[in-house]
């Protein structure tokens, strides 16, 4: 069955970019392709999901701040975490975007617990994402 909300246009998806082929085959191995790998924003929520190892909901009232972000290389590719309470969902290392947290949340990162601040995801469209989270009146722009 379809979402309702889907047919009156207050759901969009954007998809992850999983990156070059050979690291999509990678993923592929994990069960992560395009079609279940994304951000959704509704009116109540942003969703973000990458494959079966990781699915996290956070209210539009939960987020502080969405912006560009640099992820530089030795931070590495898939479902990542950094030191400062970050999940990345990164197949590709530019048109990064990430989300800022109001409040730590706890997630499951595959099947480990971890205190988030943000998620951080490589999207094909990441000004088509940031519009859409910064027209939601709680949400501030930048880094």
């Amino acid at each position: 069955m379809t979402d309702p909300r889907a047919a009156t246009g207050d759901v969009r998806r954007f998809h992850l970019d999983l990156g070059n082929p050979l690291l999509r085959l990678l993923f592929l191995l994990f069960f992560t392709r395009r079609s279940n790998s994304y951000v959704e924003v509704d009116d109540v929520a942003v969703h973000f999901r990458m494959g079966p190892l990781f699915r996290q909901s956070v209210p539009l009232d939960g987020v502080e701040g969405v912006g560009v972000r640099h992820w530089h290389w030795l931070l590495g590719w898939g479902w990542r975490y950094d030191l400062r309470g970050t999940v990345g969902l990164i197949g590709a290392r530019s048109r990064v975007v990430e989300v800022r947290l109001r409040e730590p949340r706890r997630v499951r990162l595959a099947l480990f617990p971890l205190r988030c601040r943000g998620v951080a995801a490589s999207v094909e469209e990441p000004e088509a994402l940031i519009a859409a989270l910064q027209s939601a009146p709680s949400v501030r722009s930048g880094t």
